[in-house]
């Protein structure tokens, strides 16, 4: 396998910038996301789809898109504050090549305000790559593990009182016995609180 840079400085200031914008767009001002009745307590549950960008080894372009997902569960400590793990995907399927990126963390999701609906994650864990080439006779794989970071940003919009639609967008960097890479998501979920 050949050496894949790091995501650029650029790259996490796209995505930062891409999801700035998305939750700007799309969330009220924080200053009217408090009501009550909002409160978080007990367990939660999130899976969402979307979109994402990530380095492809033996693709044209070194950045591409593919489909991306987040399954993620935990608990809550506070209004503030909840743990709990992520898992995280990305994959791209081009004429025989086949490329897939995943992480699982155990996360932690900020609450700037009590009340407020918008919050920040991070986490760090594992991760796992596979490249994938053939045609139906013969397929050749080659699979790595590593260790993954994830930061990202997202907004619940309730729509019942335990079930928001969340808008997400994440940053998930990975690294292969020293080749860094990594990947991007885009996307909407379901949370149930």
């Amino acid at each position: 396998m050949r050496y894949i840079p790091a995501p650029t400085v650029n790259d996490v200031v796209r995505s930062l910038s891409i999801a700035a914008t998305l939750i700007a767009l799309t969330a009220p001002s924080l200053a009217f996301a408090q009501g009550p009745g909002r409160t978080r307590t007990g367990f939660w549950f999130n899976a969402g789809l979307g979109w994402g960008t990530a380095d492809c080894e033996l693709c044209v372009d070194q950045r591409v898109g593919g489909a991306a997902g987040v399954l993620a569960l935990g608990g809550t400590l506070s209004q503030r504050l909840m743990l709990g793990a992520s898992a995280n995907a990305w994959i791209r399927h081009e004429g025989d090549l086949t490329q897939t990126l995943g992480a699982l963390n155990a996360i932690v999701r900020f609450y700037p305000f009590s009340r407020g609906h918008f919050y920040l994650l991070a986490g760090l864990g594992a991760s796992a790559r596979e490249v994938k080439t053939g045609t139906a006779g013969s397929t050749l794989s080659v699979t790595e593990n590593g260790t993954a970071a994830i930061l990202g940003a997202a907004y619940d919009f309730r729509i019942a009182r335990n079930v928001s639609l969340t808008p997400f967008a994440n940053v998930i960097g990975v690294d292969f016995d020293g080749q860094g890479t990594g990947f991007t998501q885009i996307g909407l979920g379901i949370t149930v609180h």
